[in-house]
């Protein structure tokens, strides 16, 4: 969702929790991806969606940068299609005290919920987030309860929900969360730990 907009960004969605960005009509292998500075995406992957995106969640992202153009050229000759680069939510140095955000969320047509925690503390030298994140994603349904990718549709012309209203091997649980700590040791630098897992 945090591409659809952007002038420039194509957004290939086959599902709604799985995706890929394509930049300049390229996809896959000749984007690359960043987070925080390593890349994730390889020349060698395969095209099309990027299942580097299914583990990610919005919540874990302070800002996602999009470099299209022949200025992408300096991340390598793989990433004509651009460049995209996601810096991760940190706790800001200064803020002294607990704060929090509860963001739920629900999506009718699969009957998902779920939806993330983040608790941050700091001070003048550190600070520190702390980040869950879960979903439940049940079986999806068609719009109308019709599914025009269905094989009884496609290829017997049969309506889709003849078997049934909702897709059999949609559903999935997702979770998982992040720990970002960082201390400023001088005012140029700083020591950071981050870990994150995700499934």
């Amino acid at each position: 969702d945090a591409f659809r907009e952007e002038e420039g960004v194509d957004v290939q969605r086959p599902v709604p929790w799985m995706g890929g960005v394509a930049g300049r009509g390229l996809r896959g292998k000749n984007v690359a991806i960043y987070r925080d500075g390593v890349r994730y995406t390889t020349s060698a992957q395969r095209g099309g969606v990027s299942t580097f995106f299914n583990l990610q969640d919005s919540s874990q992202f302070e800002a996602i940068e999009v470099l299209r153009g022949p200025n992408s050229a300096q991340y390598g000759s793989d990433s004509l299609g651009g460049a995209i680069h996601m810096l991760s939510r940190v706790a800001p140095l200064g803020k002294s005290g607990w704060h929090g955000e509860f963001a739920p969320i629900y999506y009718s047509p699969a009957q998902a919920f779920g939806g993330n925690v983040l608790l941050t503390t700091g001070g003048p030298r550190y600070g520190i987030s702390l980040n869950t994140v879960a979903r439940r994603v049940n079986t999806l349904r068609g719009a109308g309860g019709i599914e025009s990718r269905a094989a009884t549709t496609r290829f017997l012309g049969l309506p889709s929900n003849i078997l049934g209203e909702r897709f059999t091997d949609t559903a999935f649980t997702q979770y998982g969360g992040e720990v970002h700590a960082q201390y400023a040791v001088a005012p140029t630098r700083q020591v950071v730990f981050h870990y994150e897992r995700s499934q």
